[in-house]
């Protein structure tokens, strides 16, 4: 939360404190498995990615969406393809969903579970 401009987006007030509830999202790119809860009668995902996803968000404040380098990539990926595809001046969808977003990288750091660093 100290990179110039979060601060607004966040929702911070001028005296420091937080306005509204705030959420930590936490997001990777990944494949998952599944299989139907016989309990709950729905999908349960779980494996690697899950469990990287979980750790990201562990990182985050509340507040924050923080992804992986896998995510990232995936996203900013699909930006630059769709806005090549788009034939006038108008902005991509993904151009326009992106807008206003801040993106910082805290570089590689080691996660509880996760043999290798992720980079997010």
């Amino acid at each position: 939360m100290q990179e110039p401009g979060v601060a607004d987006i966040a929702g911070i007030s001028e005296d420091g404190a937080w306005r509204g509830l705030r959420v930590r999202i936490g997001l990777h790119t990944g494949a998952c498995l599944s299989d139907l809860d016989p309990t709950t009668k729905r999908i349960d995902y779980f494996g690697n990615a899950v469990n990287l996803s979980a750790r990201v968000e562990s990182q985050a404040e509340g507040g924050e969406i923080v992804m992986s380098q896998d995510t990232r990539d995936a996203v900013y990926w699909d930006r630059d393809i769709t806005a090549m595809k788009c034939e006038s001046n108008k902005k991509s969808p993904v151009e326009l969903m992106l807008e206003g977003v801040v993106v910082v990288s805290r570089g590689l750091r080691r996660l509880k579970g996760i043999k290798e660093p992720v980079n997010y």
